[in-house]
């Protein structure tokens, strides 16, 4: 068995950190809980974005939590809903 990567097991973490500073796993828009790995950040104002929070998961968690405070934390499902409305009120 391989060992698990030093960078592995920082993004584990700091995904387990993200999920406290957001109160849990929980959607901010239909309120689901789940264990399985079913959210997305969505960046509320696109023009203060980044960078894809994903992307940086392995850096230290303060550039992390920088990134999370544009964020909100949504299930899939929801995730997409926003992006269709955002696509719908552009037409």
């Amino acid at each position: 068995m391989r060992p698990t990567s030093r960078s592995k097991l920082k993004r584990i973490e700091n995904w387990k950190r993200t999920f406290e500073f957001y109160g849990g796993r929980k959607c901010m828009m239909c309120e689901i809980e789940s264990d399985m790995p079913i959210y997305e950040l969505h960046h509320h104002d696109q023009a203060g974005k980044e960078t894809n929070v994903s992307s940086i998961m392995h850096h230290g968690f303060p550039k992390i939590k920088k990134e999370l405070r544009k964020c909100i934390l949504l299930c899939s499902n929801c995730h997409r809903t926003v992006h269709h409305l955002a696509r719908e009120r552009r037409r």
